[in-house]
């Protein structure tokens, strides 16, 4: 057993994986992954969407500047933290994923759940058990394993502001 190693996760292998935690540890568990994402892969090699609750919008917003959020095709800026912007970027990200099974030149989806909100009753969630074949990966985050949809290929258990562990 090693303490304090890096966890790995290949996103892009990854249908969906769970990050769970006390709520400021995922936080900044997720912005390590962004400043990790954002600096290791080409700006046109992948696109990012993020989801969250109303209460959450000012840690989300924060992510709106980074070129990977900006989606030149649909015309907006892939962050949604209300009902309207939700369903807009879930019917854009069906369609998406509904069209690339073929595509392998497609760039990257992934999409980060700060909240669930609304993602499982909505027909998107079908690709959850096969995302990577059509380039996405979910990223779901949660205080609780239970509060995280099943499916994901690996939990991420954060247990401080810059670590944890693979459960």
């Amino acid at each position: 057993y090693l303490e304090n190693v890096p966890v790995v996760c290949h996103l892009k292998d990854a249908n969906a994986i769970g990050i769970i935690g006390p709520e400021e540890y995922r936080y900044e568990m997720l912005k390590n992954i962004l400043y990790d994402i954002c600096t290791r892969q080409f700006i046109t090699d992948i696109s990012l969407f993020f989801i969250a609750k109303p209460e959450h919008s000012d840690r989300i917003s924060r992510f709106r500047f980074l070129p990977q959020v900006n989606n030149p095709n649909v015309g907006f800026r892939c962050i949604a933290c209300e009902e309207e912007g939700k369903n807009r970027i879930f019917d854009v990200l069906y369609q998406a994923l509904s069209e690339r099974e073929e595509d392998k030149s497609a760039e990257h989806i992934i999409v980060f759940f700060y909240d669930e909100y609304g993602f499982q009753t909505h027909p998107v969630s079908k690709y959850l058990l096969e995302a990577n074949k059509h380039h996405a990966t979910f990223v779901f985050m949660a205080d609780e394993k239970g509060n995280i949809p099943t499916g994901c290929s690996q939990h991420i258990y954060a247990d401080g502001k810059n670590s944890g562990y693979i459960l």
